[in-house]
């Protein structure tokens, strides 16, 4: 992977929604989004055709949004502020390493459903396993500076655990 600082691909009506946290992950605030999904889908589909996969992440009780994404959809439960299971977090790296190794031009685009850090915790996992970096503390220096800083300690723990 890349590591890139910005991305050119999304304009600035997309960049509070649509993070690039790397080339190949991209970060979604579906909520935040709403009113502009439909210009977000037409640039995955224009910059990412047949390429990218969406990730959910919803608690039991959250809206779920799959039905207004098209292309592939994979579906992650995490309850609200508590950290993903453990075997909840293998799935999703195992899903996303199949994704990523199938054509080298793939991407995943994590829908993290207004809670950012739920989406933190799997993605700095993912960013460790992949050896895109080293440690938990560069993968979470990583998500906190494109995304937002991961702060519930249980959440910290258990990707310092994961490493």
């Amino acid at each position: 992977m890349n590591r890139t600082k910005s991305h050119p691909r999304f304009t600035e009506v997309h960049a509070a929604n649509l993070k690039y946290l790397t080339d190949r992950i991209i970060v979604l605030n579906v909520p935040a989004v709403k009113e502009h999904l439909a210009s977000v889908l037409d640039l995955l589909e224009r910059q990412h055709k047949n390429h990218y996969k969406i990730y959910g992440l919803y608690s039991e009780r959250s809206l779920n949004h799959d039905a207004e994404f098209y292309g592939p959809v994979s579906k992650f439960f995490v309850e609200n502020g508590k950290p993903p299971t453990f075997d909840t977090i293998l799935e999703f790296i195992k899903d996303v390493d199949r994704w990523l190794d199938l054509d080298p031009l793939n991407v995943i685009v994590v829908s993290n459903q207004g809670v950012k850090d739920r989406a933190g915790v799997l993605i700095t996992c993912y960013l460790v396993r992949s050896a895109y970096c080293v440690t938990a503390n560069e993968a979470m220096q990583l998500y906190s500076k494109h995304v937002t800083t991961i702060r519930k300690p249980s959440q910290i723990r258990y990707i310092k655990y994961y490493s």
